[in-house]
């Protein structure tokens, strides 16, 4: 089976998983549309990597998505990511009942209130 997307709604982003490195940034940049880390050390020096790595491929940088995954956010973490360019962050919840996930999700909420 062959799916492809149709019409003029926008293409959704092919993102890829794995710890930041040569070979994947090379998948990256000739398959994807951008990175998911685990966490989120390293991007400092990973970020411009991978840039490289889309400008070697004949690909613009500036539509690279990074979304750091299992980020447990605090105010300071996320202001860093923002400035790197991040605009979205996949964050950690728990495995828990209501009890304890909710009270958790209203912390998050109030961290990206703006």
């Amino acid at each position: 089976m062959v799916l492809a997307q149709t019409g003029s709604a926008p293409q959704s982003p092919v993102l890829i998983g794995g710890g930041g490195g040569p070979r994947l940034f090379e998948a990256i940049a000739e398959y994807g549309d951008g990175w998911i880390p685990i966490g989120g050390s390293g991007l400092v020096e990973r970020i411009p990597d991978l840039s490289r790595a889309f400008e070697a491929a004949g690909r613009d940088p500036s539509g690279l998505q990074v979304v750091p995954f299992g980020t447990v956010p605090d105010e300071g973490k996320l202001e860093h990511y923002a400035g790197l360019g991040i605009t979205e962050v996949v964050l950690r919840i728990p495995s828990a009942g209501s009890d304890d996930v909710l009270p958790i999700l209203d912390r998050y909420a109030a961290l990206t209130e703006n």
